[in-house]
């Protein structure tokens, strides 16, 4: 078999398989629900609410570009925010998270970032996004237990651990596994390999050129990240509020923290859909959210925020069409 052919045989399989897996877990959740409930309280939907979680959308859209801005070398705040809003779009429809490569070859076209430092710093910010949902899901989980629950914690205390260590030995760790690849090929090895030989050239490059995160830097993305999870508490409570359902910041937290998880892990589905109404059911429940408010809830936000994504992409991406290429932007 050629390697065309090859390549095409294992993107219809990648595809296939992350269909199977969302299709499989939409209906597993929705197997368990009264769908004539459901439908009834899809058509009471409260506007207010609703346009909270616009509001917080956009604002957690406008956080993360602040961020990525922080971090950049050549991009503009507007076109870094419009590189975020593609981004978030394409990891909500792409299976194992490809779409997070959207953000650097945006940035690279359309401001002349350099790819690698771009790579970089996507992995840098989700790592950061991940130790502050462990840490706001275990503080959460710690109050909605109480002191009975505290054996159960070992492992989440762990995992934070480990990612608080990740965090703080972010080039290290990063640098020494680059430099491992590098032994996979030499650059002018023919094909994938030496391809991915070059790009792991060009990463360590990056790690070692004393680039190092300025003070002012490290506040935006830790001030950033803070304030984005502050954010996403609220379009989580305004989801549930569209719905009728009442819920308390414990439970939003908790509930919302699980869904996050999920949806962050890079598994083979339809981008977010599947793992993120599962893990929205089961945490949600899990503090006291009755079945139907949680399944009911768990697809309106499944469905209005890849609207709000939808949205907000196809804005970016017109924008960025009349704007046109450029090599480079002020800062």
């Amino acid at each position: 078999m050629t390697a065309p052919r090859r390549t095409i045989v294992r993107s219809v399989v990648r595809t296939l398989l992350a269909l199977a897996v969302s299709s499989a877990l939409v209906v597993w959740v929705l197997r368990r629900a009264d769908l004539g409930r459901m439908l009834d309280r899809a058509g009471e939907m409260r506007a207010g609410p609703l346009a909270l979680a616009f509001l917080c959308s956009t604002a957690v859209l406008l956080l993360r570009a602040q961020r990525f801005h922080a971090l950049s070398a050549r991009a503009g705040y507007v076109t870094t925010v419009a590189a975020v809003a593609v981004q978030n779009f394409l990891v909500r429809v792409t299976p194992f998270r490809v779409g997070e490569l959207g953000l650097p070859v945006v940035l690279h076209r359309y401001a002349g970032e350099p790819l690698p430092r771009s790579v970089v710093n996507v992995l840098l910010v989700r790592l950061v996004e991940l130790w502050m949902l462990l840490l706001v899901g275990a503080g959460a989980t710690a109050a909605f237990v109480g002191p009975a629950g505290g054996p159960g914690f070992a492992l989440p205390l762990a995992l934070l651990a480990v990612v608080t260590l990740a965090v703080l030995t972010f080039r290290a760790w990063l640098g020494a596994l680059a430099r491992a690849a590098q032994r996979l090929g030499a650059p002018d090895t023919p094909g994938l390999r030496g391809r991915l030989r070059r790009a792991v050239d060009r990463v360590v490059e990056v790690l070692a050129d004393g680039d190092r995160l300025s003070l002012a830097a490290r506040l935006r993305l830790a001030g950033g990240t803070l304030a984005i999870a502050a954010f996403q508490s609220g379009l989580f409570w305004s989801l549930l509020a569209i719905f009728g359902v009442p819920a308390s910041l414990v439970q939003v937290l908790v509930g919302g923290t699980a869904a996050q998880f999920a949806a962050a892990v890079p598994v083979p589905s339809v981008g977010s859909v599947g793992p993120l109404e599962a893990a929205w059911v089961s945490g949600f429940t899990w503090v006291g959210i009755g079945l139907d408010d949680a399944i009911v809830t768990a697809v309106g936000c499944q469905v209005i925020t890849l609207a709000f994504a939808a949205l907000f992409a196809a804005g970016a991406w017109f924008w960025l069409g009349r704007r046109g290429a450029t090599p480079a932007e002020p800062a």
